[in-house]
């Protein structure tokens, strides 16, 4: 059988202009939170009505530019981004499912106070992950998270060197058994005026690389083992360019610029969001490490800078965030929004066919 994802249902936004960052099912697939960054809010949304049951605000919720989201079996966690402070480090905060109460039952800013935006996170075991890509931030770090109570305790280990070298770590997602992570890179951004001065850094960082026998400013999917204590492996078990994903799609031209944001896995199938590019792709994989790249299916509908995305537990349903921003040359305007406006949450639905 060959599943297809089709638009089934738009939720739009009445409030202000709003970038709309993440989105996570429960475990149960019950219901979806969505966060809200710049009025500091998180929905959670019906998945057989797509309605509205419950919104987190502040005062009490505490939030500050929320962006990651992380639902687990009786808590929905939260990264804050803290804009008004640049390179202040990520906070997260923790809410019980179970409480009527919109407070946090944990706060905990990132020990490493170099280590600001903390994009996305997953969950497994015990086990907390999450990516930093914050101006001076380039690594993937492990904590302990009991779920029983909600109490993130320590960090159990972090990835950086790979990164730091190579590209900011987005999105991440574990594979079936959890032996793996799978984790989207983009390159590091830098200002137009600096366009020489890139080129010459990149020339001489590509002498270096194939000097020493590996490749740097690296862009696409990374793949890494997680042992039982959560720590990743040094060096990626695989990696997927951007361009090898992007030309396996059904269209006969390839686009030269990406940017794979945000990824995330069920059953057996990854996808991910192209946000320059306003399309998300899916993929099988295979081998439980591996994409299939030359199996995919794109969805565009809808799409103005695409960000979030998330499958439900059975995959049957896919949602999809847009921040509604307006892209130039490769390049996000982080402060232009399309009229009429696009902020808003795609929901798919998949229809089994033969092959």
């Amino acid at each position: 059988m060959n599943t297809n994802y089709s638009l089934i249902h738009e939720i739009t936004n009445s409030a202000s202009l709003i970038h709309v960052p993440e989105v996570d099912f429960h475990p149960s697939g019950d219901f979806f939170v969505v966060s809200y960054r710049d009025n500091n809010r998180l929905n959670v949304y019906d998945t057989k009505t797509y309605s509205l049951i419950r919104s987190y605000q502040n005062p009490s919720a505490c939030l500050s530019y929320p962006h990651a989201v992380n639902v687990t079996q009786n808590h929905i966690i939260i990264s804050n981004k803290h804009n008004a402070v640049p390179n202040q480090p990520a906070s997260i905060n923790v809410y019980s499912i179970h409480s009527k109460s919109s407070k946090p039952v944990f706060t905990m800013t990132t020990p490493m106070p170099h280590l600001s935006e903390a994009h996305s996170m997953a969950t497994h075991n015990n086990k907390l992950l999450a990516t930093y890509c914050g101006e001076n931030s380039s690594a993937v770090v492990t904590y302990e998270f009991d779920d029983d109570i909600g109490k993130i305790t320590k960090p159990l280990s972090i990835l950086e060197d790979w990164f730091i070298h190579n590209g900011k770590p987005k999105g991440i997602g574990f594979n079936e058994d959890h032996t793996k992570v799978f984790i989207s890179v983009t390159k590091v951004e830098r200002p137009p005026q600096k366009v020489l001065l890139k080129k010459i850094k990149n020339f001489l960082t590509e002498i270096s690389a194939c000097l020493s026998g590996t490749r740097r400013n690296f862009s696409g999917i990374a793949v890494f083992d997680i042992d039982q204590e959560g720590v990743l492996s040094e060096q990626p078990i695989s990696q997927t360019r951007d361009h090898d994903l992007l030309s396996s799609r059904e269209e006969n031209t390839v686009p030269t610029v990406s940017r794979i944001e945000n990824i995330k896995i069920a059953k057996h199938q990854c996808v991910m969001s192209d946000s320059i590019n306003n399309k998300v792709y899916i993929h099988p994989i295979v081998n439980n490490s591996e994409l299939n790249i030359n199996t995919t299916q794109t969805l565009s509908d809808a799409m103005q800078l695409p960000h979030g995305v998330a499958f439900s537990p059975d995959s049957k349903l896919l949602v999809v965030t847009n921040y509604g921003l307006k892209t130039e040359q490769g390049r996000v305007l982080w402060t232009q929004f399309t009229q009429p406006r696009s902020d808003s949450i795609l929901i798919y639905s998949t229809q089994e066919t033969p092959l």
